[in-house]
């Protein structure tokens, strides 16, 4: 009688669970990342999403002992990364017309399940703004380590480079006021900060993580030729 097996049931789990998740992310509560679009921030949980993502599930573990990464997309909208939580924590989202295109443009790129491959009816679609939007977050997806931010300040410190704001150089470079060689100056700078950050970029076509977006570019130059030479066509 001792080896009698008993199955203890809890009727409201999934329910409980799927109630607490939410309240968990509007309260902050335990969250253990940071994802940055349009220098606006939401924090969430690594687990859920690695949980409804591939994409996040193997960037999270090529991160190594990072302790609270923070994901910077470039070219994506804040509100449409603040519905694409809503819909991971919840099952749903409420959105307009307008921003379908740039959810699940967002969505195929960050392999959300139940979104990346919803069908939806192609009328609600504007192709041209699917795919312009796509190919503008071809951009890599930059990655930091909030605990390190400090070191990383005295570092720049102790190595005697001047302060300069990320896209104040990229500003500089698409024709402001610096001259040729100060330009040069400020990209190499820009490449030595990247490179000593607590950091990586990762590529979107394989999981190779590189310490600098110089590195990633010669990667994709190199491992991804043919998308690398329709990249530099487009331009």
């Amino acid at each position: 009688m001792e080896d009698q097996q008993f199955i203890l049931r809890w009727h409201y789990h999934e329910t409980t669970l799927l109630r607490n998740l939410p309240q968990l992310l509007e309260a902050e509560i335990l969250t253990d990342i940071t994802i940055s679009a349009d220098n606006q921030l939401v924090k969430a949980h690594r687990i859920i999403l690695a949980s409804c993502s591939p994409y996040f599930l193997q960037l999270f573990q090529n991160m190594g002992a990072l302790q609270h990464p923070v994901i910077i997309l470039h070219n994506t909208n804040y509100e449409e990364l603040k519905s694409l939580i809503t819909f991971i924590y919840r099952g749903q989202c409420l959105i307009t017309k307008k921003q379908l295109p740039g959810l699940l443009s967002l969505a195929k790129m960050l392999q959300i399940q139940g979104l990346c491959d919803m069908k939806v009816p192609f009328e609600l679609l504007n192709k041209d703004v699917l795919t312009k939007q796509m190919h503008s977050r071809d951009e890599k997806i930059k990655i930091r380590n909030i605990v390190d931010e400090e070191v990383m300040k005295n570092r720049e410190e102790k190595d005697n480079f001047p302060v300069i704001e990320r896209e104040q150089v990229k500003s500089d470079h698409d024709g402001g006021g610096l001259d040729a060689s100060t330009s040069k100056k400020s990209k190499e700078l820009l490449v030595h900060m990247e490179t000593h950050e607590e950091g990586c970029y990762m590529c979107q076509s394989c999981p190779h993580v590189s310490r600098s977006r110089d590195a990633l570019r010669k990667h994709v130059s190199y491992r991804h030729q043919e998308q690398y030479n329709i990249k530099k066509r487009r331009k």
